[in-house]
């Protein structure tokens, strides 16, 4: 699989709307909940001396990363609430300090969407080493994605060839996971 160009992540657009993101945070927690309690950890009791599926913290990777959005997302409803407070809702209606305020709390919120897409690319790039790390990884994908929206839809890669393609997320879900189940398949004796 190529390897998604990081670099030119097309992220989430800042003025997407609160609803959306809060709606997303949820869909995340408490997906992640049930996912953790409903899957069979990594290595079994019995084979302590395995390596564990590296897809497992790349998932609590993702979910750390959107747990930042959630704080970022709720530190500006904190200031838009006082704005509307004193009647300052209004960009042009504001004071220098609470403008610089909106725009540093706005540049924290595009940050850690950027790390949130930047952890979503880590998740395809990373291939589950054991069956147990595919099913959690599709699981955890399904979760987040209550509305359509929870994983990144424009993700640029280099063809090699100097052109860039754009591809959604869920591609590179299903590409990555094309390459990795035959391995895996054969693995526990089964054939591909």
């Amino acid at each position: 699989m190529a390897q998604v160009d990081s670099e030119n992540i097309t992220s989430m657009p800042a003025d997407s709307t609160r609803r959306r993101f809060l709606s997303q945070a949820a869909a995340v927690a408490a997906g992640g909940a049930a996912v953790g309690m409903a899957l069979p950890l990594p290595v079994s009791a019995g084979d302590s001396g395995r390596v564990p599926d590296p897809i497992f913290a790349a998932i609590e990777a993702h979910k750390a990363a959107c747990v930042v959005v959630i704080a970022a997302v709720g530190r500006y409803s904190v200031f838009e609430h006082e704005l509307q407070a004193n009647a300052r809702l209004r960009k042009d209606a504001r004071l220098e300090d609470e403008r610089r305020q909106g725009e540093e709390i706005e540049a924290a919120i595009d940050q850690a969407w950027d790390a949130v897409t930047g952890a979503a690319c880590v998740l395809v790039d990373e291939a589950p080493t054991t069956m147990a790390g595919v099913l959690a990884l599709l699981a955890y994908a399904s979760a987040v994605d209550t509305d359509g929206e929870g994983w990144p839809r424009e993700l640029d890669e280099d063809d090699g060839e100097g052109c860039v393609i754009t591809r959604s997320w869920h591609f590179y879900l299903v590409e990555r996971l094309i390459e990795t189940l035959p391995g895996l398949v054969s693995a526990h004796g089964g054939a591909v």
